[in-house]
């Protein structure tokens, strides 16, 4: 719609309306706008557009809650702005009346105080208790590292004696080989030498040998002279035999004989 069709429209509503009820009255509500007319128009004086949209809206500013008809205009609540009598350290006199509730007042927020002072003193201690625990952690994990880096050195220390020692008996080791060596090589010379001795004494000692046998040989075929003793029991001997060939012959006779 057009904007003069929308203004006719109100116009027209505005005039039918009623001086209490819902929608625009004279409480809770921002109604209280004043208009005037312009060129044969109706303008509201605040400068915001005299239409139903901005209608229950006022201008920034233009609220006064000090002036007497200000309560029948809004929400309808009483908004305090003066705080004075809540106050106690003032030095207002209190009224015996409101004595025993100021009290109950005082005793409730002396107790919220002391609660919250103890909640505080907890939350203190927490955090606290929670920092040490932090800088404790802190301080071993330190002392831990320090620890470990002690612990790698002396390990690493180890090692280095380990390999020290392992490449000093290795030296040791090959050293001892190559002397072993060299001891079993002289002791294998000493052994062919030994052994080549043993040879040419032997062969010394057969040609010593075989010169006396044959000296020994050419002693025997020399002739030499019998001895008595050999003489006589060569004579004994021909002597038996020849008794023993007679006797075989005197048995042969008998034999042929007997035939």
């Amino acid at each position: 719609m057009e904007e003069h069709k929308v203004q006719a429209l109100h116009d027209t509503l505005a005039k039918l309306k009623k001086s209490a009820g819902l929608g625009v009255a004279s409480h809770y509500n921002f109604g209280n706008v004043k208009t005037k007319q312009v060129n044969g128009q109706t303008v509201r004086e605040d400068g915001l557009p005299n239409n139903p949209l901005y209608f229950p809206f006022v201008k920034e500013g233009a609220y006064d809650p000090t002036n007497a008809g200000a309560s029948k205009f809004g929400s309808g609540k009483v908004i305090k702005r003066n705080f004075d009598d809540c106050n106690s350290d003032s030095g207002s006199e209190e009224s015996s009346d409101d004595e025993p509730t100021n009290k109950t007042a005082s005793a409730k927020s002396s107790k919220k105080r002391k609660r919250d002072d103890r909640k505080e003193k907890e939350k203190e201690k927490k955090k606290a208790e929670k920092r040490a625990l932090k800088v404790e952690a802190k301080r071993q994990a330190k002392l831990e590292a320090k620890r470990q880096l002690k612990l790698d050195a002396k390990r690493l220390a180890k090692r280095e004696e380990k390999q020290k020692l392992a490449r000093m008996n290795t030296e040791l080791h090959s050293n001892t080989t190559k002397k072993h060596a060299k001891d079993h090589a002289v002791n294998e010379d000493s052994e062919k030498d030994k052994e080549k001795e043993k040879k040419s004494k032997k062969k010394k000692q057969k040609r010593e040998k075989l010169k006396g046998d044959d000296a020994a040989d050419a002693a025997d075929d020399v002739p030499k002279p019998k001895a008595t003793s050999e003489v006589n029991d060569a004579k004994i001997s021909t002597v038996l035999s020849e008794k023993k060939e007679e006797k075989k012959k005197k048995s042969k006779k008998k034999n042929k004989k007997e035939d």
